[in-house]
């Protein structure tokens, strides 16, 4: 089940009618129940979410996890073993690759090495035939301007940098005017400094061009600094999808809440609205009452001195047993009752011994194992 900011979403059924589909649906990509396998293998388990215009939506997951296979359902290079895809009220997954408004950046870019900067954004243009010469020509500088490389258009792609070649190769895409980009890890790549670059710049273009970006990652950093949404994928099986905010805040597994940051998972106890885990106290504790888990991150665990004047806080103590300089800030690893935390704060005074900490319970989240 797909677990939208809303809550649970149910994917659509398909209808006769693609107007009255795109009036119910109003995203631009839907997916629908999307099943592949190769053998005997599963790795999309009923796949659906939807795409809205104008987002940047970002496949997030470790290596088998689904999210690329996804992505080439999307683009035509792959078929669905069941489910459906629609773009724009129109059934996409029966349509070939070329007749799919969508367009795919590639990992290692894909770029001819014997064509110049300015053939290999063109080819796409001149492949598909019918725009006169001086629109290409017109075009070709517009997508040269647009991600910084007129002054490359005579290059060949083994004499500019790979950051230049993701530029390229963001050009050869956004000159087809595709409806959606799809992106295959196309920064990783490159070195850590100027994937950080890129990304900025990657996001800046997504808004000034106004296309909506499908991105995979398997970079939790990466997702959360470029996307509108995140949807985590697990096993082939959707596990959340939300805002970066609500899916690291908010989490809804414990999965989540491991994946995308460090957390503290605490397997609590809950009996009349009280949470025990140890020596650790959560009051008011949400949900049923048995078993439970709470998601906790370090960053909320604040050191007794720190604790705000007047705000309901739950206390523990707990003993310092290891203390990492990161800076700013610095890391905090305590035991408490036998349970290991992690504790970050910001970089202060060496600490020892037994110390107090405390939380807000409402930094308590509780979560699906």
């Amino acid at each position: 089940m797909e677990y939208g900011e809303g809550g649970p979403v149910t994917p659509g059924s398909a209808n006769s009618s693609a107007q009255a589909t795109a009036r119910e649906h109003p995203g631009l990509l839907e997916v629908r129940g999307i099943v592949k396998s190769f053998g005997n293998r599963e790795v999309l388990k009923r796949i659906s979410l939807e795409v809205v215009r104008g987002e940047f939506l970002t496949l997030l997951g470790e290596s088998g996890s689904g999210k690329t296979t996804l992505l080439r359902l999307i683009a035509g290079f792959e078929q669905p073993n069941g489910g459906e895809i629609w773009m724009n009220g129109e059934r996409l997954d029966t349509l070939p690759p070329y007749r799919r408004r969508v367009n795919t950046v590639f990992q290692n870019y894909a770029l001819f090495p014997h064509l110049s900067v300015r053939d290999n954004v063109a080819f796409g243009l001149r492949v598909k035939g019918g725009a006169p010469s001086e629109e290409i020509t017109e075009r070709v500088n517009q997508a040269l301007r647009m991600v910084k490389m007129s002054e490359y258009a005579s290059t060949r792609p083994s004499k500019i940098s790979g950051g230049q070649q993701q530029r390229v190769a963001l050009a050869r895409a956004l000159i087809n005017r595709p409806e959606l980009l799809l992106l295959d890890e196309p920064l990783s790549a490159l070195d850590a400094n100027l994937r950080k670059q890129m990304q900025s710049e990657l996001k800046s273009l997504q808004r000034e061009v106004g296309i909506t970006f499908l991105f995979v990652t398997h970079d939790q950093e990466e997702a959360m600094a470029l996307s509108d949404r995140i949807a985590l994928l697990r096993d082939g099986a959707l596990e959340q999808i939300a805002s970066p905010r609500e899916i690291y805040s908010r989490p809804a597994t414990a999965y989540t809440a491991q994946f995308v940051g460090q957390t503290n998972l605490l397997r609590c106890q809950v009996q009349a609205g009280c949470a025990s885990c140890g020596g650790i106290a959560i009051v008011p504790a949400a949900g049923p009452e048995g078993p439970a888990t709470f998601s906790l991150r370090p960053e909320a665990i604040k050191c007794f001195p720190e604790v705000p004047s007047g705000a309901p806080m739950m206390k523990f103590k707990a003993t310092i047993r290891q203390q990492i300089y990161a800076g700013a800030t610095e890391l905090l690893e305590v035991e408490c009752a036998g349970q290991y935390l992690r504790v970050r704060r910001t970089a202060g005074a060496p600490l020892s011994g037994e110390q107090e900490f405390s939380f807000s319970p409402d930094d308590a989240i509780r979560v699906r194992d």
